[in-house]
C-alpha cells in the first residue's frame, strides 16, 4: 500500500486553505491596479562576425609585383607608391533573422584592430550586395586611424598599435542591410618616408581586424 506523504511542520489539512489565502492576500497588497498591455524584454545578443589578417600579399589583394626590386634604386617598387591598400572580405547576411527584423531596435558593430606595421593604418568597412554594389559604409565619419606598431630594426614586432571603434545602426539604417551579402574590410596606409632598415620586412608585417555585432532586441510576451 502506498504511504501518504507527511505534511511538513505538522500542519493539518483544514488549515492549508487559510494559509494559501493569507499568502495571496499579502501579495496582492503590492500588486499594481492595472496590468500593462504588454511586457517587453530587452536583451542584447552579441555574436562574432569574423576576423582577418591583412598583409602585402595576394590574399589581401596586394599587387605582389610591386615587391620586386628596382634595378636602379635596389628598392621595391611599392616604396614609390602613394597609397598601399589591402582588402579582405567577410560573409554577411541577415536572412536568418529577416522574419524578426521588426523586433530589432539596433545593431552595434565593433571592430578591434591590431597594427603590426610601423605606419599609421586607416581601416574602413563596406556592406555590399551580391553584385558588389556598396549599400553602406561602416564608419560614416571616415576611416578609423590605428596607430603604428612598435617594431625593432630587425623587423620584429614589439607592440602592435591598437584601436577599437563602434558603429551603431538604428532600425532605419538596418533595413537596407537585408540585401548585404558581404562586408569588405579595407586597410591602407600612406607611403611617406619608410625606414630603409625596415623596408625588406614589410612583406612580413600584418594588420589584424576582429569584428563582432551586438543586436538590441525587444521581445513581446
Amino acid at each position: 500500500m502506498k504511504q501518504r506523504r507527511k505534511r511538513p511542520y505538522g500542519l493539518k489539512k483544514p488549515l492549508l486553505p487559510l494559509f494559501v489565502v493569507l499568502m495571496i492576500t499579502s501579495c496582492l497588497k503590492d500588486a499594481p491596479e492595472e496590468l500593462p498591455d504588454r511586457i517587453e524584454w530587452d536583451p542584447a545578443i552579441a555574436i562574432p562576425l569574423g576576423d582577418d589578417r591583412f598583409g602585402m600579399n595576394d590574399v589581401s589583394g596586394f599587387d605582389t609585383t610591386k615587391l620586386d626590386l628596382d634595378t636602379v634604386t635596389g628598392l621595391p617598387e611599392w616604396v614609390d607608391e602613394v597609397l598601399i591598400e589591402m582588402e579582405r572580405t567577410l560573409e554577411f547576411g541577415l536572412s536568418s533573422i529577416q522574419d524578426n527584423l521588426d523586433q530589432i531596435n539596433g545593431v552595434l558593430f565593433r571592430v578591434s584592430c591590431q597594427n603590426g606595421f610601423p605606419d599609421e593604418i586607416f581601416a574602413q568597412a563596406y556592406f555590399e550586395d551580391d553584385t558588389e554594389n556598396v549599400i553602406d559604409s561602416m564608419f560614416t565619419e571616415g576611416p578609423v586611424a590605428v596607430p603604428p606598431g612598435r617594431v625593432s630594426e630587425n623587423g620584429e614586432l614589439q607592440k602592435p598599435g591598437e584601436a577599437v571603434q563602434d558603429a551603431y545602426f538604428d532600425k532605419e539604417r538596418i533595413l537596407p542591410l537585408q540585401d548585404a551579402t558581404t562586408i569588405v574590410l579595407i586597410a591602407f596606409f600612406i607611403v611617406s618616408d619608410p625606414d630603409s632598415a625596415l623596408i625588406p620586412h614589410y612583406p612580413e608585417f600584418e594588420f589584424n581586424a576582429h569584428m563582432g555585432a551586438m543586436f538590441d532586441l525587444s521581445l513581446e510576451f
